[in-house]
């Protein structure tokens, strides 16, 4: 049986699998970066402008979620949050407002709301919300 790139026997239990994957060396590091570089940009994929953005508190004591809301060009979008990859933590960690063309386009806009739980994603200071036009920025406290 394959799995991530691994070839694992049947008769491993679980733990053998754990150990396995834990062995292997999957941290990024900066020497990776011209290999990313290097892939092609998707053509189907675009970032979107949104009208609003806040944090609230998650029920559980110390959890957070970023809600944004806006109008997208074409209705056949699908919209998601997306977290920019960073090394090292920055102050203002970027989340990306990004639509994936799925099928045909039908020129109708249509609204969005999304939310993303940020409480393990969050910079030192807080999320900065990326839009194709705009950015906001939220601080968060501790």
């Amino acid at each position: 049986m394959k799995f991530g790139g691994y070839v694992m026997a049947s008769h491993n239990t679980v733990a053998d699998n754990l150990r396995d994957y834990q062995k292997r060396e999957s941290a990024m590091t900066l020497a990776d970066i011209p290999a990313l570089e290097g892939i092609p940009d998707s053509v189907s994929g675009h970032r979107l402008d949104f009208d609003h953005s806040e944090i609230i508190p998650g029920l559980i004591e110390g959890t957070c979620f970023l809600l944004v809301s806006g109008t997208k060009p074409w209705i056949t979008l699908d919209v998601s949050l997306q977290p920019r990859v960073h090394i090292s933590r920055p102050d203002y960690l970027g989340v990306e407002v990004v639509g994936l063309q799925k099928g045909q386009i039908l020129p109708n806009p249509a609204p969005f709301a999304l939310a993303i739980e940020i409480t393990h994603i969050k910079g030192n200071k807080g999320i900065e919300v990326i839009g194709a036009s705009a950015t906001e920025f939220h601080d968060i406290g501790e």
